[in-house]
């Protein structure tokens, strides 16, 4: 799996949190009591490492970490067959989480990867759950972190039937508030943009949308991201090249600031989660990251202004078993934040939201999927902390599957894209990773880690900078990482020095830029430590790691 570095300083220390997880049943948990790393403090950089190892013909498996109750990394496994010894490494910058490790009493960590081993399918995954400390941060922690749905004994059971949720936040003094979205599909969602129109199997037509509600109140929506497992469509296409956003499944990160002044009454309000036109199960995990500001015993606020652009899904039938289907949404919501009747910020929350989907069936065997979504969220604070972002989501999936019962032959490309416009300081900043494959499998070769298959990869990002209107070209990437693999072997696997000035003080954090829609370091109390982020971009002297992971 291609993606950036995970930027970070020297390293600290490290804390085992689970060591030689044994998983091989399905409603297996493996806990562990952690205490906090000696070198821990809020201005560290935290990475999360899960280490597995899987012998033993076996499927792709889904799974999590959590910390405290609190869900820090979703997953999913490589495919083995049965011939090596498959060992591979995912890490997660979980900085934003630190509040869960600073805890000075211990807590529990637990990881699950439902498995099931049988004479026939006898792989037996081993995880290690570590979390390693180092310099060089620039963010600042969230000061809660609190997950929304009780998993108690039985996590997927809870994360597969999430609708309302009642929550009262513990803070009465929030000044930002974000919700990470955990969410993937699976059974007849894993590939939902094949789905078909109608109730059959696996039917519900091709349009899946992520909303945020709260109280009533439109407050986020997302396009998910068609993430293909190690075994997806043809596992040959993903040997040794992992597939985008494979093995770490990042959340989907929604900011729900305009609500803060609501929130903060200390009164229970109901959140709605909703994936639009599923028909199956979505394992959902929303976790509140809360930052207070300590100069105000209490900050209220309202809502002052909503907006919303009804969704419309327009399904239109080309011919036999030709299906284009055309959805869009928008929203928006303006709250602020009041002290003593005195307004301290406002807040507006945009988004916009288009997906196209193109299905058709040539024959009992044949399907040729192509679909793009487009997705625009724009936050804006005016008072304190302000700010003015776009980020703009750019996600496609071209699939052409020929399955019989002797051949999968598969054409695969996926590419996800996302652009920050950090409007007060003019920058513009690209991150891009996509997967272009092609498999054969045959029935000899079903219990092989070769084939024909050819798979390339990149990864990309771009800074610009360059406040010259008239620029035509693009700017050159400032990173890349690229892989060739040809029949289940590398033929090339690059990257470059990461040579990017980040606005602000973002750092990269692997698959995505760090802190989304975090208040900065300089944002902790209000008032006079507001931060306007007007100041030039910093650069701080890390040292680069690339995270990869692979088979």
């Amino acid at each position: 799996m291609l993606q950036g570095p995970i930027q970070r300083g020297n390293l600290m220390c490290s804390q085992a949190l689970i060591t030689g997880a044994i998983l091989e049943t399905y409603n297996e948990i493996v806990e562990a009591n952690a205490s906090r790393p000696r070198c821990l403090s809020a201005e560290s950089v935290a990475v999360l490492e899960l280490r597995g190892s899987v012998f033993g013909r076996q499927f792709d498996r889904y799974g999590a970490v959590w910390v405290g109750g609190v869900e820090v990394m979703r997953t999913t496994t490589p495919e083995p067959n049965g011939q090596n010894t498959i060992f591979w490494t995912v890490e997660r910058d979980v900085t934003s989480y630190l509040s869960l490790f600073l805890e000075e009493e211990k807590t529990v960590a637990a990881v699950s990867i439902p498995n099931e081993v049988t004479s026939e399918y006898t792989g037996i995954i081993e995880a290690n759950v570590t979390l390693k400390v180092y310099e060089g941060s620039t963010s600042r922690p969230a000061d809660v972190v609190k997950a929304l749905v009780p998993l108690d004994a039985s996590p997927w059971t809870a994360m597969g039937d999430v609708s309302d949720l009642d929550f009262r936040l513990p803070v009465r003094n929030a000044n930002r508030v974000l919700l990470d979205l955990y969410a993937s599909g699976h059974s007849c969602e894993e590939f939902w943009y094949q789905n078909l129109p109608g109730n059959g199997t696996c039917g519900g037509g091709a349009f899946r949308e992520l909303e945020i509600s709260i109280d009533g109140v439109v407050a986020g929506i997302a396009a998910p991201f068609p993430v293909v497992y190690s075994g997806g469509i043809n596992p040959l296409a993903w040997r040794p090249i992992a597939g985008v956003a494979q093995f770490d499944v990042p959340p989907y990160r929604f900011d729900l600031t305009p609500f803060a002044g609501l929130l903060n009454d200390g009164a229970n309000h109901t959140m709605r989660i909703l994936v639009v036109d599923q028909t199956h199960v979505w394992y959902i995990d929303p976790v509140l990251l809360v930052w207070t500001d300590d100069s105000y015993r209490r900050l209220e606020g309202a809502i002052l202004e909503t907006d919303e652009t009804p969704r419309r899904v327009a399904l239109t039938t080309l011919g036999d078993n030709h299906f284009l289907t055309v959805g869009s949404h928008g929203f928006s919501v303006t709250g602020d934040l009041r002290n003593n009747a005195v307004v301290v910020s406002t807040t507006t929350v945009a988004g916009t939201l288009a997906l196209r989907d193109d299905n058709q069936i040539f024959s009992d065997s044949r399907q040729v999927t192509t679909q793009r979504s487009e997705v625009t969220t724009r936050v804006a604070t005016a008072g304190e902390g302000a700010r003015n972002l776009t980020l703009r989501d750019d996600f496609s999936i071209y699939v052409d599957l020929l399955d019989t019962s002797s051949l999968v032959d598969a054409n695969i490309t996926l590419a996800r894209s996302r652009t920050l416009l950090a409007t007060n300081t003019e920058e513009i900043v690209t991150w891009s990773s996509a997967a272009k494959a092609a498999a054969q499998l045959t029935s000899e070769d079903a219990d092989s880690d070769y084939g024909v298959a050819r798979t390339d990869a990149v990864f990309q990002v771009v800074v610009d900078d360059d406040d010259d209107d008239d620029r035509v070209a693009t700017p050159a990437a400032c990173f890349e990482a690229t892989a060739e693999a040809k029949d289940g072997f590398f033929v090339a696997n690059t990257a470059s020095d990461f040579d990017c000035r980040l606005p602000g003080t973002h750092r990269f954090c692997g698959l995505d830029l760090c802190d989304l829609f975090a208040p900065s370091p300089s944002f902790r109390r209000g008032g006079a430590g507001a931060n306007n982020n007007t100041s030039s971009p910093t650069v701080v002297a890390f040292s680069t790691t690339t995270s990869s992971s692979s088979s």
